[in-house]
Order: C-alpha cells, then sequence, then structure tokens
C-alpha cells in the first residue's frame, strides 16, 4: 500500500492506495500541523479504520506547497513506517518536459495534476483545479507541462466580500433560483457563483486559444469543483482525486 500526504496551504489530505486502487482518505486542517502527535494519532487511526499499519504500507509519498511542514510530516512518516518517504517535486522524473521558467517555483501539487491528467487522460489537456486557489495547468499534445495561470480560489474572495463589506454577511457558495436577484443573499450567492463560472469558463476559452490545438480534454478536481463542473461549457470530466493519482504516479514512475 502506499500512503500519501498532500500539504496544502488549508487541508492536509492523506490518501491511501493499494497500487492503484485508492482506498480512503483522510482530511486534516493544516493549522493543526503544528502538533504533529495529533497528525501522527490521526493517521494512525485512519490505517486502523482501513484495516491497514505500517508493515502493509510499503510506500509513503509526500506532495507539499507548505514548504516549512514538509520535513516534520516527513520526519514522522520515517518514524512511523521505518522508511524514508518520496517527495513529489520538480526534480522527480516524471518523464514530462517542464516548460516553466524556474521550475522550483512550479507548485507541486500543479504538477500531479498535470501528470495525472497526461497519464489517466491523454493530451493535449488543460486542468482546473478549484481549492484555495483557482489553478489552471496545461499539457499540450507532446506531453509537455507549458505553464497555467492562478486567480483566487472562489471561497477566499467569498470571504473578503463578507468581510469588507458592512452590510453584507456570509452566505453559502450555491447556484441561486436566477441571477437577477430581489434580497442580498440571492444577489451574493449570484455574483459569486455565477461570476466564478464566467472566470472559469473565460480563462479555459483563452487557454485554448492559445494553446491552439484540437480535442483538448478538460478535467476538474479540487473542492469546490463538484459545485460548478456542470454548468462549465468546457469542463468535461471531474475527479475528485486526480492530486493523488498524479503523486501516484510520480512515485510509480521514479521507482
Amino acid at each position: 500500500m502506499l500512503l500519501i500526504f498532500d500539504i496544502g496551504n488549508t487541508t492536509i489530505a492523506t490518501g491511501l492506495f493499494d497500487r492503484d486502487k485508492f482506498i480512503d482518505q483522510v482530511k486534516i486542517p493544516t493549522a493543526a500541523a503544528a502538533d504533529i502527535s495529533f497528525v501522527e494519532n490521526t493517521i494512525s487511526g485512519f490505517l486502523k479504520e482501513n484495516q491497514a499499519d505500517s508493515r502493509t504500507c510499503d510506500g509513503v509519498a509526500i506532495c507539499s506547497v507548505v514548504p516549512y511542514l514538509t520535513p516534520p510530516i516527513a520526519k514522522m512518516a520515517e518514524t512511523m513506517f521505518s522508511k524514508k518517504a518520496w517527495v513529489f517535486d520538480h526534480t522527480a522524473h516524471l518523464d514530462m518536459k517542464i516548460h516553466y521558467n524556474d521550475p522550483a517555483q512550479l507548485g507541486s501539487d500543479r504538477l500531479a495534476n498535470a501528470l495525472a491528467t497526461k497519464l489517466l487522460y491523454g493530451t493535449p489537456a488543460i486542468v482546473v483545479d478549484l481549492g484555495t486557489a483557482t489553478k489552471l495547468e496545461v499539457v499540450n499534445k507532446a506531453g509537455e507541462y507549458l505553464g497555467g495561470a492562478i486567480a483566487p480560489g472562489i471561497a477566499i474572495a467569498a470571504e473578503q466580500l463578507f468581510e469588507r463589506g458592512a452590510r453584507l454577511f456570509p452566505v453559502d457558495i450555491e447556484k441561486p433560483e436566477k441571477i437577477i436577484s430581489t434580497n442580498s443573499a440571492d444577489a451574493m450567492k449570484a455574483g459569486i457563483f455565477y461570476g466564478a463560472i464566467g472566470q472559469i469558463d473565460y480563462l479555459v476559452k483563452k487557454m485554448l486559444d492559445e494553446l491552439g490545438e484540437k480535442d483538448v480534454k478538460i478535467i476538474a478536481t479540487g473542492g469546490l469543483a463538484e459545485k460548478f463542473v456542470p454548468y462549465s461549457k468546457f469542463i468535461q470530466k471531474y475527479d475528485p482525486i486526480l492530486t493523488f493519482q498524479g503523486i501516484r504516479l510520480g512515485f510509480e514512475l521514479s521507482r
């Protein structure tokens, strides 16, 4: 079995694979990682629930966009499993050319999404990740990572609206009945929801025009993707474990 730590700005998503079969995942608030014993206890309980332990896990992989958390999580994993954790980043052997001015600046989760899409869905492709940030990645027909775009996450943008508007208040991120709203709650829902759809589709369209290739696969992932995918003109498929898959595939390629 392979245990994966996807360390993000909001959560540490930990996934378990039995070869290429996804078993389960648990999410830990990133802020809670200040107490490494809490993380260790959570992982131990997660493994026990899935009839796994340090003996059945023959590999540990880490993908992190929070650099200061990578060493303590890696050390914890080494203590728990008596093996060194493999770290997914631009230096790994991924068999994918990276066209980025400084690959060290490229978020490992973005690269994992691009790799998974290339190997599981084919190329050319565009990945839309709707999480803490809205991130789009482009892979050309030759399977090369070209780059992408990063925008403020939908939830973060909504929170700023609530906080900075003296007469505004939090609302759920959801599709309202209509866009021309007659109350403030629905007006905010309409602006947030349809504004996000407009942003996503506009960015994808601009990328398609710039890429200039046919039959482009457009895959979405991320915690908020499921809400928006049905309303996008371009997104073809939603894969909730795309990042995990990219890390798993990178681990296998590097062995």
